[in-house]
């Protein structure tokens, strides 16, 4: 099982890597066209009508995106309160638990999110002329991610040996 584990753990390292690329991506250009709308609209007289709203549409994806890659990260916010106080097999069976209910709310937001998505059909947002639909296509993107990542966190923390989550929580 160590070396399905270890192409698992590769798989979703990849696939978070690029995300995390992709969220940088997606903040340097938004803090950009903040910058370029604040400077047209104030030193130039002349705002640029489109720049807010595109600069929404990519912070609801770099949103999304972060807290999708922050669950296979174990980022996410916690309480530590109880899961300091508890045995190493109290530990364990909580972060099963945990990681079984973050799927479950990552699957009812897809689900959700597609039925947005149909509600809103061919709409677009008024200034720029982007679907309104991709608003909502950016929660469905990120909970799929999300529901992988928590997936891929119940297998290896169930067949992954202590020693290699050991060199991976040093880093």
């Amino acid at each position: 099982m160590n070396k399905i584990a270890s192409y698992l753990r590769r798989f979703l390292e990849t696939i978070n890597h690029l995300v995390e690329s992709l969220c940088s991506f997606l903040l340097a250009t938004m803090v950009m066209l903040i910058v370029v709308g604040v400077g047209f609209r104030y030193l130039l007289e002349s705002p640029i009508s489109w720049s807010e709203e595109v600069a929404i549409v990519i912070l609801v994806w770099f949103g999304w995106l972060s807290v999708a890659t922050a669950v296979y990260r174990h980022t996410h916010m916690a309480i530590d309160a109880i899961y300091d106080h508890l045995p190493t097999s109290g530990k364990y069976w909580l972060n099963i638990i945990i990681q079984f209910l973050i799927t479950l709310f990552a699957v009812n937001i897809m689900l959700n999110s597609s039925l947005l998505i149909a509600m809103v059909d061919e709409q677009t947002l008024p200034a720029s002329g982007i679907l309104r639909s991709c608003l909502y296509f950016a929660p469905l993107v990120a909970m799929a991610l999300m529901t992988i990542n928590s997936i891929g966190n119940l297998l290896l923390d169930r067949f992954v040996d202590e020693s290699i989550d050991a060199v991976n929580n040093q880093q």
